[in-house]
């Protein structure tokens, strides 16, 4: 009788083993290094071999993530996880949850972290946990900041007032440029995101015009520059490149309080915000912005054909 409830028991645990194999989760950040408070995308895989769909209701019981310091700590959560959309999982196929970590994890200091997800999979009465992604939160240094009042506003109340910084950091090995948009206390970030690339030796022009906008320009080839304009909701308005030709590109500020881009010649590519046109004067001072590159939307949850390992 002993040896049959021995062996009873060794075989539930082989079983479970075996179905916590057939269902394997992993996750994979966008990037391997971040500025604290930039968007932080981990796609959440989840692969399904136990010869039966998994279905996920839309209840946020099934799925959790944890984020770990370097030395150990779990990092301090700042708001749930936000519930999952209901997900089926055929058999022999890849189901993938997107979650952006900033929002939810204290990510403010710089060093290494990582990021563990763990779904409760109710077809084999299972959590089954990833193992951990690492990745990295860079300190930027500061090239440039001004602080400003936004247009507009209550009249006979004072404007709010808001600062912009230019940062620069090593991003996978070579420098990059950020705009980053706060408070005037710089205790509130309200969007943090990359330029383009930046040349070591570039010395970025920065400008505030009349409406409250922020414009950049920054050379990121031996004879190019890229041309930003950054609304005070971190919306990026324009972004132009130009080239050297008798003379360098500048910022110069032009009739009316407008900031224009003089000298060089424009180059127009795909990479233009707004597409280029047959006009090639830039007009940042319109009243609404021709493309908000604000963060999309995170995908909704996708399915795939697996791949065995």
């Amino acid at each position: 009788m002993m040896k049959t409830f021995a062996a009873a028991v060794a075989g539930a645990l082989f079983l479970s083993v075996v179905a916590r194999g057939q269902v394997t989760v992993e996750v994979a950040l966008d990037q391997e290094s971040y500025l604290p408070h930039e968007r932080c995308l981990a796609e959440i895989r989840i692969t399904n071999f136990s010869g039966r769909t998994l279905k996920f209701s839309a209840a946020a019981d099934w799925f959790d993530l944890t984020v770990e310091s370097y030395d150990g700590y779990f990092v301090e959560r700042l708001a749930p996880v936000p519930p999952a959309e209901p997900l089926e999982i055929p058999n022999a196929a890849r189901g993938i949850r997107r979650v952006d970590l900033a929002p939810a994890f204290d990510l403010s200091k710089p060093g290494r972290y990582f990021a563990i997800a763990s779904v409760r999979v109710p077809e084999i009465n299972q959590d089954v946990t990833s193992s951990r992604d690492a990745f990295n939160i860079m300190s930027g240094v500061k090239l440039w900041e001004q602080a400003f009042g936004v247009p507009g506003g209550d009249p006979g109340k004072p404007p709010a007032v808001r600062r912009y910084a230019l940062l620069q950091t090593n991003d996978r090995k070579r420098l990059a440029l950020y705009a980053r948009v706060t408070n005037e206390q710089e205790s509130r970030v309200l969007r943090v995101f990359p330029l383009g690339r930046l040349l070591s030796f570039s010395k970025p022009e920065a400008q505030v015009d009349r409406l409250g906008k922020l414009h950049a320009l920054f050379q990121t080839g031996a004879k190019q520059y890229t041309y930003c304009v950054v609304d005070c909701d971190g919306s990026l308005m324009v972004r132009r490149m130009y080239q050297i030709s008798d003379t360098h590109p500048g910022l110069r500020l032009a009739e009316g309080g407008k900031i224009k881009v003089v000298g060089g010649f424009r180059l127009k590519s795909s990479y233009d915000i707004p597409p280029p046109s047959d006009d090639d004067e830039p007009k940042p001072d319109s009243a609404a912005p021709a493309e908000s590159t604000q963060p999309k939307p995170i995908a909704p949850a996708s399915i795939e054909p697996a791949k065995p390992k």
